[in-house]
């Protein structure tokens, strides 16, 4: 999942460069930090498997992953990304020329129209809305495999759990035989 991020985090990156270069603008400065952990450095996480009280041991199904529902939803976190637009346009009102005097700086003017976002930037945020569904998809389809490679390898684990067991009845039952055989 943390490669799926990383690569979801470059592409938006991309996406933004590519449309600013587009309109001639200049290409705003990447964040210094462009992925992000998933998993914290000594961040305590939950128990990968957890069997819910009353449930089957011997059911596969009855176990849930809640380790892998944690990082599945810190992943999905991951998809809200600044809008650059946004972020250059309070830049540049925070850089722009003074306010006129007398006149209140948060209240927008009434002969001031807003501007209309051109094409470009709305491609952008489509081929962003476009990137944000393919993450989704591509997490859905890791965490479905995991829990299927999970409850597959628990299933297994429960075969050879209630073979053993048989082994041991059938070696103690042998031993207690063979004892009372000598006993006789």
């Amino acid at each position: 999942m943390q490669s799926e991020v990383d690569k979801f985090k470059s592409s938006v990156q991309i996406i933004h460069d590519y449309y600013h270069a587009f309109e001639d603008k200049l290409v705003p400065e990447a964040p210094p930090l462009i992925t992000q952990d998933l998993i914290a450095e000594g961040e305590e996480m939950p128990p990968v498997e957890l069997l819910p009280e009353g449930s089957d041991a011997n059911v596969a199904g009855s176990y849930t992953y809640p380790k892998l529902d944690k990082i599945f939803e810190k992943a999905l976190k991951t998809q809200f990304v600044v809008d650059v637009t946004l972020a250059a346009a309070a830049s540049l009102d925070k850089k722009g020329a003074a306010p006129v005097k007398g006149k209140d700086p948060k209240k927008p003017a009434d002969d001031e129209k807003p501007v209309e976002e051109s094409q470009y930037v709305r491609d952008m945020r489509n081929a962003i809305k476009v990137e944000k569904s393919i993450l989704r998809y591509r997490l859905t389809q890791v965490r479905n495999w995991a829990l299927k490679r999970l409850r597959d390898i628990r299933s297994k684990a429960i075969k050879v759990y209630t073979k053993l067991e048989d082994w041991i009845h059938v070696a103690n039952k042998a031993e207690n035989d063979a004892v009372e055989e000598m006993v006789r």
